[in-house]
């Protein structure tokens, strides 16, 4: 059940006009991810971040896509395809995606939550459920 509400979360998002999106674009969110990156003050989990629009758009989307990709299925698998570990901060995972889109600016999905998913797997690629559970892989089925 929890991974077919994921994937109508999916749907859902994709299917929105990229005009009725808050962040817009994949390149307008890393625009303001960038900019709350460049303006944001402190480390760790104690940072001050600008009080602008664009600040506030991609802190708030990436907090959606931080919750959203803690959501596992019956089998343990987590439904965004990325394992984010417990000590990553909100911080980190806003640089994660914006060191993604730059260096993917030409092939960057224009979907925004697409580009956000990308990225988080490219940088917290989950280990296959077999070796999570010290078992070994089963071959072919």
């Amino acid at each position: 059940m929890p991974r077919a509400l994921g994937l109508i979360f999916v749907l859902l998002v994709a299917a929105v006009p990229l005009d009725a999106h808050a962040a817009g674009s994949a390149h307008d969110l890393a625009g303001a991810c960038q900019m709350l990156l460049q303006g944001k003050r402190g480390s760790g989990e104690h940072i001050r971040i600008p009080f602008t629009k664009p600040a506030l758009v991609c802190w708030g989307y990436m907090q959606a896509m931080q919750d959203f990709a803690a959501l596992v299925d019956d089998n343990g698998r987590r439904m965004l395809g990325a394992c984010l570990p417990d000590r990553a901060t909100l911080a980190d995972i806003v640089q994660a995606f914006v060191k993604y889109a730059g260096a993917h600016d030409k092939d960057l999905p224009a979907n925004a939550a697409l580009a956000v998913t990308a990225a988080l797997q490219a940088a917290y690629p989950c280990e296959p459920v077999a070796d999570r559970l010290g078992s070994p892989p089963r071959k072919g089925i």
